[in-house]
C-alpha cells in the first residue's frame, strides 16, 4: 500500500546540554508542519512553540513554554490529538499536553530501561 508524507520543522535552541542519559534544552523555539497518509498510519498537524526549557531522559519528556499546536496522527504505534496546544497521546507515546506544558512517557523506551 502507498502514501506519501510530506513537512518541514525548525527548531533552535539557546542552550543544549545532552549525554547519554537524555537532552535538555533551553530556550528553544520550534516551528513545523506535516501532513500525509498511508500505510503507517495518517497525520496532518501542525507545531508552534516556544519552550523554557524542554527535556527528555529515559523515555520520558516534559517541557514548559508556550505553544499552539494542532493536529491528528494515528498508526501503528498510536494516535495524537492536539487542538490549540490542549492535546492527549495514546499508544506507545502517552501524554498530555497543554498551551503551557506538556508530559509525556515513551512506554518502550521506559520498559528498555527496566
Amino acid at each position: 500500500m502507498g502514501g506519501g508524507l510530506a513537512g518541514f520543522k525548525a527548531d533552535y535552541s539557546i542552550g543544549r546540554y545532552s549525554d547519554e542519559n537524555g537532552d535538555l534544552r533551553l530556550g528553544n523555539t520550534s516551528a513545523g508542519a506535516e501532513i500525509g497518509a498511508g500505510a503507517g498510519g495518517v497525520v496532518a498537524k501542525t507545531e508552534l512553540g516556544v519552550d523554557l526549557a524542554n527535556m527528555r531522559a529515559h523515555g520520558v519528556q516534559a517541557r514548559v513554554g508556550v505553544n499552539v499546536d494542532t493536529g491528528f496522527s494515528a498508526g501503528p504505534g498510536g494516535a495524537e490529538a492536539k487542538l490549540g496546544g490542549f492535546g492527549v497521546s495514546v499508544g506507545k507515546k502517552t501524554g498530555i499536553s497543554t498551551p503551557l506544558g506538556e508530559l509525556s512517557v515513551d512506554l518502550e523506551e521506559t520498559c528498555k530501561q527496566q
